[in-house]
């Protein structure tokens, strides 16, 4: 199982190229859990920018400073990309003129919604680090209730954040009942399974109380009914 830990602001948000999984021991186009390759994959999607390229649509990243230039990406970027888009985080865009080694011809752009863009900064300002350390004396009283994000990043898979908790994890559709509880089971940022529950929204309240924490919304960002 892959891990949703965030680990690194540099890895999740620099300039570096997307994080190999946590895990790779599942098969290459399983669908991915961690966060830091989906979120790092939405600020490469940002800039410098993918396209899909020739009747197969390979997915490939614009290389940066050059209006028509791409290049290969490694197959769990390209397996997260396609992911995001089948969840509707990335969508199709205009056509462009691209050149690789390969190809020189028509591409489609990978556009980035606002939505997706609002979802990766939650992300990003759960775990971004202060700009000096925090004494004893003044540091702020963590926050008990507020609201809760649950965002829907594949089919039957949830994120769950919470910067006023400053918490986050994952919740999986059709699991749950190999722990002996209901449909969905709940795990923590580090891969611990805290129990079972019956809906995206109960599920982000469980982790919410593992946390010691009280919900006053759970915000369910999702673009399909059906999930």
């Amino acid at each position: 199982m892959t891990t949703t830990g965030m680990h690194g602001q540099g890895a999740l948000f620099g300039a570096e190229p997307a994080p190999a999984p946590s895990d790779s021991t599942g098969p290459a186009d399983a669908a991915t859990n961690d966060v830091e390759l989906v979120a790092s994959v939405i600020r490469l999607a940002t800039e410098p920018g993918y396209v899909l390229v020739g009747p197969a649509e390979r997915v490939m990243r614009r290389v940066a400073g050059d209006n028509h230039a791409v290049e290969p990406v490694p197959r769990y970027e390209q397996d997260t990309v396609r992911q995001l888009l089948d969840s509707r985080h990335l969508r199709p865009g205009g056509g462009h003129h691209v050149t690789t080694g390969s190809h020189d011809g028509p591409a489609a752009a990978i556009l980035v919604p606002r939505t997706t863009r609002d979802m990766a900064n939650r992300w990003a300002a759960l775990h971004r680090l202060p700009a000096s350390p925090v004494g004893p004396t003044d540091a702020p009283a963590r926050q008990r209730s507020g609201p809760v994000h649950v965002d829907i990043v594949a089919v039957g898979k949830g994120l769950v954040t919470c910067g006023a908790g400053d918490f986050s994890g994952t919740v999986i559709r059709n699991r749950g009942r190999e722990f002996g509880g209901g449909t969905y089971y709940v795990e923590t940022e580090h891969g611990d399974v805290i129990g079972t529950a019956s809906s995206y929204r109960r599920a982000a309240h469980k982790l919410a109380r593992h946390h010691d924490f009280t919900p006053t919304d759970v915000i369910v960002e999702t673009e399909k009914e059906y999930w």
